[in-house]
């Protein structure tokens, strides 16, 4: 068992926490119901964790492996979500593909392809929690 410190990304100790892995650590504390806002999980690996409800707010997760990760119900509002391998096969619920689609919508792209997409992706992107509750994020009209 090693002693894992959890700063924010001010360099400020949010939780300490004895664990075999930096994993279990998290793990252990979101079953405490640590928030883990604005966390620095840079590299972290993560692969295949329960962080099922995790208060991840503007957490950083740049080069994270959150490959295979539990995050239903998790809040990743804010935080840097890793868009490389290390995010593929997350088990989600429908709050963080619906903010993903938000974001692709309000993308300005030429391409005719994106663009089909994105329309298509409209009623998805809509239920975004966010949509309509925050004056930059206005229901997008198809």
């Amino acid at each position: 068992m090693k002693a894992f410190e959890i700063l924010n990304t001010h360099g400020e100790l949010i939780a300490s926490q004895r664990a075999a892995s930096l994993k279990n650590a998290v793990r252990l504390l979101i079953k405490k119901v640590v928030l883990l806002r604005r966390a620095d999980l840079q590299r972290a690996n993560l692969q295949g964790a329960d962080l099922q409800g995790a208060d991840l707010q503007r957490a950083d997760l740049r080069g994270a492996d959150l490959q295979d990760a539990y995050l239903r119900g998790a809040d990743l509002d804010y935080s840097c979500f890793p868009l490389w391998c290390g995010s593929f096969d997350m088990t989600t619920d429908i709050r963080l593909p619906a903010q993903l689609a938000y974001h692709f919508c309000r993308l300005k792209c030429d391409d005719l392809l994106v663009q089909e997409a994105q329309k298509y992706l409209v009623p998805l992107a809509n239920k975004f929690h966010r949509v309509d509750k925050d004056s930059n994020v206005p229901s997008i009209k198809p």
